[in-house]
């Protein structure tokens, strides 16, 4: 069995809710990212999307705001011990792009992303392929 440990990233880029909400949405674009979590001393409090930015507008209309102002509360997490199935279905029945996956203690250990399920099977396909001749 897969689990999220096996394949989620653990260097994760944070943001803080008080960075200047254009400055994370230039980090995104730079770093080709699609989510930012958002900590406050360590602690997750929030998931930043780029969808979420793309709904405010442009440069303008963000001019002024933080992450803050911007960032979902309400986030749907893992754990790292959690199979990569039920994390697959759950972010498939709530329309979810990424998991982020917090150790017991609350903190983040790391990120799951639609994509990083994608490459996994892309892998998957090919060694089966591979074996099946």
């Amino acid at each position: 069995m897969i689990y999220l440990k096996d394949i989620m990233s653990t260097e994760i880029t944070t943001v803080t809710p008080e960075m200047p909400l254009n400055q994370a949405f230039n980090l995104m674009l730079v770093n080709n990212f699609h989510h930012l979590i958002v900590t406050d001393h360590d602690r997750v409090v929030g998931l930043l999307s780029i969808r979420d930015l793309d709904i405010l507008g442009d440069a303008q209309a963000r001019e002024g705001l933080q992450v803050g102002a911007a960032m979902i509360t309400r986030m749907v997490t893992a754990h790292p011990d959690m199979a990569l199935q039920d994390a697959a279905n759950l972010m498939r029945g709530s329309h979810l792009g990424c998991l982020p996956v917090l150790e017991p203690d609350g903190s983040l250990a790391g990120l799951v992303t639609v994509s990083d399920i994608l490459a996994l099977l892309g892998k998957t396909s090919q060694l089966l392929q591979l074996v099946s001749g």
